[in-house]
């Protein structure tokens, strides 16, 4: 069972959803608008929530389930105790460093390098700044530890931070007094919101019921926003249920809003879709792609765009346009919203034209593409009520559309030169990716994998097979020798993203597990290896995980059966839409 559905089993035994519902996922920029979006159908502009900001704003996804109902519930699932006591390990290591670099201590202890823990959420401005002063008083032993070392190691090490790391762990029963007062306070912090329950080893349910709405958002809040004094950092996953929408909403809509992390936040997204969405892509039954009007696909849309066509999911896409007041177009000093929307229109095409380039057809009906602007004003927005109702309707009717599925018919034969090409590629990009990051970064990678999270910074092993196993595999499954029946090309290419669909899910719960959790083991003696030689020695068992895990022809008995086990899924993508 993949991370994604035993999240939403562990939801559906305390909150379950109410069969029948459509869902969509909002997919967007930072910035583009999406919470913004959320507000103004949940009708909570006045209460500010869900929260907005510049940077990062959505880290734990969240689902509206906007549903009849009497009473307002929210369900979180809580992280581990572990992980959230490894995000602090590794923040404390770096104030550390800092530290005897003399550099700002009090900053460093924020947050995690990648942004996706933040530490200064959880604890107050005193704790910070008293952690900050524990942290410095460590810095003359942690100094003179350093000068040991390198009289004892000599020329074996040639990373100063290398020096710091093993006096780190030297020093480690005081690191961890300060580590564990740190966890102590947040676990004081979530037992004090969270009426009791704690982190623990285990992922934990918190849930939450109110028979008043102004109550509910303040609880919510206080467990979900994006701002300090909130334990959203601690958070997995949210879902929010009750009579939540605007007076202008469709009074018989039901519906699931769920709102994913935002795209684009690095460059490696930028370029390459985070597979972490396509779970819920499987899953819903529209994907929202938010872009900003005046400035639209200048950083993760484009390849949003590339990413939804390329595994077949175009038919559930709907694109919004926000910020349409914004746009400025050219030679017009007068515009109307009709000029506005030519402006825009345009820039989309340039960006389909670029696409079909590299080869992915993105048809986009003209239906399915809304124009929103002056979404930060008060006053009823009718361009979002014809929009949203409309994405509503198109929605419900998308669940009852049962297409005919047409078999293709596939030379399996080929199969084997598509899945060599995957597994080199694949291995030649993280040998180098290995020799060119910095050891700490390898660590931090390391322990996320040992945790059982998909990777760090660069490092998204399961996003980067996924990327490049639909890059030859994808062009196989467009490309069948045959049809068992007779039918339109339109029926044809539904039928292939069918497939491209059910691979995509099939083929990520395979990497996941061949990647994560079967070396469970091997990631955990390699995170935990000390001393002089270790972090060459990481880097070799490391480069033995991903030999052995993603097998290529030279290595011919192991490669018959990988090459089996993804035919395997290929097959099983097929007999799945059959039986749909």
């Amino acid at each position: 069972m993949s991370k994604y559905s035993e999240i939403q089993r562990q939801l559906d035994e305390v909150s379950p959803i109410p069969k029948g519902i459509p869902k969509v996922y909002l997919l967007g920029d930072t910035g583009a608008g999406k919470t913004t979006f959320i507000r103004k159908i949940l009708g909570t502009e006045n209460t500010k929530f869900p929260t907005t900001r510049q940077s990062r704003t959505t880290v734990a996804p969240t689902e509206y389930v906007i549903c009849k109902s009497s009473n307002y519930e929210l369900t979180i699932l809580l992280k581990s105790f572990d992980e959230i006591n490894g995000y602090v390990r590794e923040i404390l290591k770096e104030a550390l460093e800092k530290s005897l670099k003399g550099e700002d201590v009090k900053r460093s202890l924020r947050q995690t390098n990648d942004q996706r823990f933040r530490l200064y959420y959880l604890l107050d401005v005193s704790d910070i700044a008293n952690f900050a002063e524990e942290v410095i008083s460590l810095t003359p032993l942690l100094s003179e530890k350093i000068d040991e070392l390198k009289e004892i190691f000599t020329d074996d090490i040639t990373d100063q931070d290398e020096y710091i790391s093993f006096a780190i762990d030297e020093l480690n029963d005081k690191v961890e007094c300060i580590q564990n007062k740190i966890m102590d306070s947040i676990q004081s912090n979530v037992m004090s919101i969270c009426n009791g329950s704690m982190l623990s080893n285990e992922s934990q349910i918190f849930k939450y019921i109110s028979t008043e709405k102004e109550d509910f958002i303040k609880k919510c809040k206080k467990i979900l926003s994006s701002d300090k004094e909130s334990i959203s950092p601690v958070v997995e996953y949210a879902r929010l249920s009750g009579e939540l929408k605007s007076e202008w909403v469709n009074s018989c809509a039901e519906i699931v809003i769920i709102d994913g992390e935002g795209i684009g936040h690095n460059t490696k997204e930028t370029a390459q879709l985070d597979s972490r969405h396509y779970d819920f892509f499987y899953d819903v039954n529209s994907i929202l792609l938010i872009e900003e009007s005046k400035k639209p696909f200048i950083a993760g849309g484009k390849n949003a765009l590339k990413s939804i066509f390329q595994r077949g999911y175009g038919d559930k896409l709907k694109l919004i346009f926000t910020k349409l007041d914004e746009v400025i177009p050219y030679d017009s000093d007068e515009s109307t919203d009709e000029d506005r929307i030519d402006y825009v229109k345009d820039g989309l095409n340039n960006v389909l034209d670029a696409l079909k380039k590299e080869e992915v057809k993105c048809n986009i009906d003209i239906e399915d593409i809304y124009f929103i602007g002056d979404l930060d004003k008060p006053e009823h927005n009718a361009r979002l009520e014809l929009a949203f109702n409309s994405i509503y309707e198109n929605t419900v009717s998308m669940i009852n559309n049962d297409e005919v599925f047409i078999e293709p018919k596939y030379d399996f034969e080929l199969l084997a030169l598509h899945i060599n090409s995957t597994s080199n590629d694949f291995k030649t990009y993280y040998r180098k990716l290995l020799d060119r990051e910095h050891w700490k970064t390898i660590e931090a990678f390391n322990r996320r994998m040992y945790s059982n999270i998909d990777g760090f910074r660069m490092f998204m092993p399961i996003t980067d097979f996924e990327e490049t196993v639909s890059k030859y595999i994808g062009g196989f499954l467009t490309s069948p020798m045959d049809w068992k029946y007779e039918a339109v090309d339109n029926l044809k290419q539904k039928s292939i993203n069918k497939i491209k669909r059910e691979f995509n899910k099939l083929i990520l719960s395979f990497i996941r597990n061949k990647l994560i959790m079967e070396p469970y083991e091997k990631w955990k003696e390699s995170y935990f290896l000390a001393g002089t030689g270790s972090t060459i020695s990481r880097k070799r068992e490391i480069t033995t995980i991903f030999s052995d895990t993603i097998i290529d022809a030279s290595q011919t008995e192991r490669f018959k059966v990988f090459k089996d086990q993804i035919k395997e899924i290929v097959v099983k993508s097929i007999e799945n839409c059959k039986s749909i």
